[in-house]
């Protein structure tokens, strides 16, 4: 049975379903889920910034963002763009410069600078890992950032109560999908893209830190030049500023 979609108040209770037209629903892990709808005009009114719950077919249920409303005066339609409410992170800028030793205090102290408290951090069950430092960018891009030295880790947002929560996660191993090829398939395309791919890297922190100091004396990593040659790449991320970490991200 069809859950219809509900347009929710300041509490994140449900105000009014929508009876959609149709409805088309992408599902990630990350970074945010989205959804697009056309309703009817009959359909309670809403705008860009109101919050929407989302029934996924496969059961998944999320409470997303309103991106755009686009009338259709002809048909007496609105087309609605719809993204996981995680997206209001990256609304929020955390001004000024901060610093942060463990992830529970990165997220703690981001989470502090919204507006309106949406989410809250989780009991995380990875320890403690090294310096991060960030100078006015938005708390999404300062989070994410985190998991790009954690292998295996990815975030997690939980909506069974508001506030809702962020969490750090391990990325699952078991497969949620498959796909069956014995039938109703017609073709099958492998594509391989190279353009994409660096066999050197020279990593650059906040302040221009390096890593030579770590890796005796050389500021770069290399990996498969023997095969493919050199194909080098700065790589830049101002939210290291110590070189150890610096180098384990690079690599």
């Amino acid at each position: 049975m069809f859950n219809f979609p509900s347009l929710l108040d300041e509490g994140m209770n449900e105000k009014e379903r929508f009876h959609p037209e149709s409805m088309s629903i992408s599902l990630r892990a990350e970074p945010f889920s989205d959804a697009s709808m056309v309703i009817p005009d009959s359909d309670p009114d809403l705008s860009v910034g109101d919050f929407v719950r989302v029934h996924a077919p496969n059961g998944d249920v999320f409470v997303s963002v309103v991106k755009s409303v686009n009338m259709n005066y002809a048909n007496k339609t609105r087309t609605v763009n719809l993204t996981h409410a995680g997206s209001t992170l990256a609304d929020v800028v955390a001004f000024g410069k901060k610093s942060a030793q463990t992830i529970k205090s990165v997220v703690d102290d981001q989470l502090a600078a919204q507006p309106v408290k949406h989410w809250k951090a989780g009991a995380f069950a990875f320890g403690n890992a090294h310096a991060w430092e960030w100078n006015n960018s938005d708390i999404w891009s300062n989070i994410d950032s985190i998991t790009d030295s954690l292998q295996d880790w990815m975030w997690s947002f939980s909506m069974d109560s508001y506030p809702w929560t962020v969490d750090l996660v391990p990325i699952p191993s078991e497969p949620s999908c498959e796909m069956r090829m014995s039938r109703n398939i017609t073709g099958l395309q492998v594509s391989v893209d190279k353009s994409g791919m660096y066999t050197r890297v020279y990593p650059v922190g906040a302040k221009d830190l390096k890593i030579g100091s770590v890796n005796n004396g050389v500021d770069y990593l290399d990996r498969n030049t023997s095969k493919y040659g050199v194909i080098a790449k700065v790589l830049t991320d101002q939210s290291y500023n110590d070189a150890a970490a610096l180098k384990a991200f690079a690599q």
